[in-house]
């Protein structure tokens, strides 16, 4: 009786060409994931193409059916992410596991087919452009490297130098380049079958964003809320009707997920500078347009792609992180943006709070007036209408004008904001609430790096609305030795600052006074 070790070693000493090659053309289903390890804002995220490549990746879960013989074979998987960190890749559904894989990279493109060609006959294509006939002579490609040199007759000539226009045509493709990336794996097993199998794998690539609209209402006290998250694939890949997932939270990742490809070499474009005068250094216009009409592609250009699913999506724990699964099965295109609504809340309460903060200054010349800024506060907790963890992003606030059309107020930056948290968005300066400090007096004890202050200041605050608001005006208390010492009326702690918490009715004025004592040198 042969032992089962016994038999896996006996299939391994089967020769080479007892390997049966299965081609998985494409997966049956796709899952993405992607993760981030910065908050990113959009409008960067789309235009810098690849500058947060290294700081956000895709996880890729493909589920394929296999039929695979007894013994050993190659399975090759075709259509992975272009972008596939090979390294990462983990196969279930297997009995035995895998014994080696391989991430095979070599696109089919004008420079791959060049470079490949090296040493072969292919022939050349002239066309007249006064009568637009072809003549084709055959030709020797001699060298790839920097340019394309051929070997006409014996004579040695440079690609596309010069007039008539001119092709190359091949009549056949080198072996080993493929129209897609594929990823291959050697097995062994004991018994033929039908295998489920489910390969996933990081990619390079792919990042997220989020955004949010608040819409503020008549009432001035409640805002529709919409967010949206963008998702960006700058892979050579599509996923096709995937599930999709996005992950908040700061991912630490080291950089390092970044695929196997070579970068592609330019092989067909240069040739000899024959239209450039060497006195001058400068190209012909004839070149000039040449070279603008070759090269006018733009890499980092999307198309865009929008999906409304006017839905709330609810966020998953994911360990220290939150899952966010889109409302439906998307295709996340090559090298396309796309955005889905994934949070859409009427109606949600928030406040209006007009603010300034005040630091210590040494030379107490703090004098002047300016404009107090606006704050818009949403607590995220469902009594207020929300109530769900909120991936971080920008909101662009919206209030009505007068006849109701919607106006730009502002936008803010805001990180990742769990249940129970509160939302800041400061939009800007009021123009008719206004703050003006004034330092009454300044008297300092000690030298050097003991030296102390101690300022009296009064802080004039005038509201010129006509209706009423709330006012914080706050000191900043967060360097060493810095106190207040004095107040004409009293203050809480909030966000490590000293805050006055003021409501001024419509067209007043107050004027509030403390003195504040700090060590300069703790500044």
């Amino acid at each position: 009786m042969i032992r089962s070790g016994a038999l896996v070693a006996a299939l391994i000493l089967l020769s080479a060409s007892a390997r049966a090659d299965i081609v998985s053309e494409r997966p049956d289903a796709v899952a993405v994931t992607i993760y981030h390890g910065m908050q990113v804002d959009t409008s960067k995220l789309i235009r810098e193409d690849g500058y947060y490549a290294g700081d956000a990746i895709g996880f890729i879960t493909e589920t394929r059916t296999l039929d695979l013989p007894a013994g050993p074979s190659t399975v090759q998987f075709r259509g992975v992410a272009s972008s596939m960190v090979p390294e990462s890749a983990a196969i279930r559904g297997l009995p035995q596991g895998a014994l080696e894989q391989n991430f095979d990279y070599d696109f089919l493109t004008p420079d791959t087919l060049v470079s490949r060609s090296v040493g072969k006959t292919v022939r050349l294509v002239r066309t007249d452009p006064a009568t637009g006939k072809e003549t084709q002579v055959a030709a020797t490609i001699v060298a790839a490297s920097g340019g394309t040199i051929l070997d006409i007759g014996g004579k040695l000539e440079a690609l596309h130098c010069g007039d008539p226009p001119e092709r190359l045509v091949f009549d056949e493709i080198p072996p080993g380049l493929t129209g897609t990336p594929a990823f291959s794996v050697h097995v062994l097993l004991a018994a033929a079958g039908r295998y489920t199998v489910k390969l996933s794998y990081i990619a390079a690539d792919m990042n997220w964003s989020a955004d949010y609209v608040a819409r503020v209402n008549p009432d001035g006290k409640t805002l529709d809320l919409t967010g949206w998250i963008t998702l960006v694939n700058s892979t050579d890949t599509s996923f096709a009707n995937a599930p999709t997932e996005v992950v908040a939270g700061r991912l630490n990742l080291t950089g390092g997920d970044r695929p196997s490809y070579n970068e592609p070499r330019g092989v067909a474009a240069k040739c000899w500078p024959m239209d450039i005068d060497m006195s001058t250094h400068v190209m012909s216009d004839e070149l000039r347009r040449r070279l603008e009409g070759r090269y006018s592609g733009m890499p980092g250009v999307y198309s865009s792609s929008p999906v409304t699913a006017v839905t709330n999506i609810d966020a998953h724990p994911l360990g220290d992180y939150k899952l966010y699964p889109l409302p439906q099965p998307t295709t996340v295109a090559a090298r396309q943006t796309k955005q889905v609504q994934f949070l859409d809340r009427r109606a949600v309460k928030f406040e209006r709070v007009y603010v300034a903060e005040l630091s210590p200054d040494p030379g107490g010349k703090i004098d002047g007036t300016w404009p107090a800024g606006v704050e818009y506060r949403i607590e995220n907790r469902e009594e207020t209408g929300l109530g769900q963890p909120l991936p971080g992003g920008t909101v662009s606030v919206m209030e009505s004008a007068p006849g109701g059309a919607p106006v730009f107020a502002g936008e803010m930056s805001v990180g990742d904001t769990p249940t129970g948290s509160t939302v800041y968005v400061d939009t800007g300066g009021a123009l008719d609430v206004t703050v003006s400090p004034h330092a009454v007096a300044s008297h300092a004890t000690g030298s050097g790096d003991s030296k102390q202050v101690r300022d009296t200041l009064e802080i004039g605050i005038e509201n010129g609305k006509d209706v009423p608001i709330k006012f914080e005006f706050y000191q900043d208390l967060r360097s060493a030795g810095t106190r207040i010492v004095s107040e004409d009326r009293a203050h809480v702690m909030d966000r490590g600052t000293a805050m006055w918490r003021l409501n001024l009715a419509a067209g007043e004025r107050v004027l509030l006074r403390y003195d504040v004592e700090y060590r300069p040198s703790a500044l």
